[in-house]
Parts: structure tokens; C-alpha cells; sequence
């Protein structure tokens, strides 16, 4: 699926002009990313004939976290502001786990909530509300 992808992202790159890497063009990113997503199709291929581990069976449960933390954040980060949006919507991305432990999720979703704050807030300027007032 990756490879098909890949292949077509590459064949709809194919009229733009590549540029070089220095002064790219507007087809460099998009044959870029194409290809290396062929490639990675094509890895897997590899690996799955070589007699590569199988994968394990289809775990549905995280899936609704995830896209639930998603929406979440985007519902909430006005309301409440970006570090409590990125705490809170973690926490919910951590129930997706079979093995959820309470208090690494707690640390995790802090520490990501400050470091997200200080890097995308202050480090690279978006505009986020921190503390709502």
C-alpha cells in the first residue's frame, strides 16, 4: 500500500519542476516524500518475503483515544489553553493503552505539556492562548 502510494504521489510530481537542494521547487518536497514512502513500502515487502516476524493481530482499542485526544485538544485549547489542552488531550491518548500506568501517564502528559508550551509558545512564537483569563 505504501509503495502504491508512494508510486503515485511521484507520478502526480512528475510536471512540477524538481529544483535542487539548495533552491528547491515546488516538485522537490512532494517526489521526495513520495519516494521515500515507496521506499519504505518496499522495505516491508522485503522484510515480510524474507520470513520477517509476523505482525501482531489488529488492536482497535487506541484508535477512538487517539483521534478523541485530537479532537479534544482542538475543542479545548482555546477554553482552556495550550499546556492544560496538551496535558489533558495526553491523558486521554494514554487510555488507548492495554496497559496504562497511572502515574508514568501523569508524568508523561506534564512533561509533555511544558515542553510542548515552550516550544511551540515561546521557542517558536504560535499563537496560543497559555492562560486564559
Amino acid at each position: 500500500m505504501f509503495t502504491c502510494i508512494g508510486l503515485f504521489g511521484f507520478w502526480l510530481s512528475r510536471d512540477y519542476d524538481f529544483g535542487k537542494a539548495d533552491d528547491m521547487g515546488p516538485g522537490y518536497f512532494p517526489t521526495v516524500l513520495s519516494a521515500g514512502l515507496a521506499i519504505l513500502g518496499l522495505v516491508g515487502v522485503i522484510r515480510g518475503l524474507s520470513g520477517g516476524e509476523a505482525f501482531e493481530s489488529f488492536n482497535p482499542r487506541p484508535a477512538p483515544f487517539i483521534l478523541g485526544s485530537i479532537v479534544l485538544f482542538a475543542l479545548t485549547v482555546e477554553m482552556l489553553g495550550f499546556p492544560a489542552s496538551a496535558f489533558v488531550s495526553t491523558l486521554v491518548a494514554g487510555f488507548g493503552s492495554p496497559d496504562v500506568r497511572w502515574r508514568s501517564l501523569v508524568i508523561l502528559a506534564a512533561g509533555l505539556a511544558v515542553i510542548s508550551t515552550l516550544v511551540f509558545v515561546y521557542a517558536l512564537g504560535l499563537p496560543f492562548i497559555v492562560f486564559p483569563s
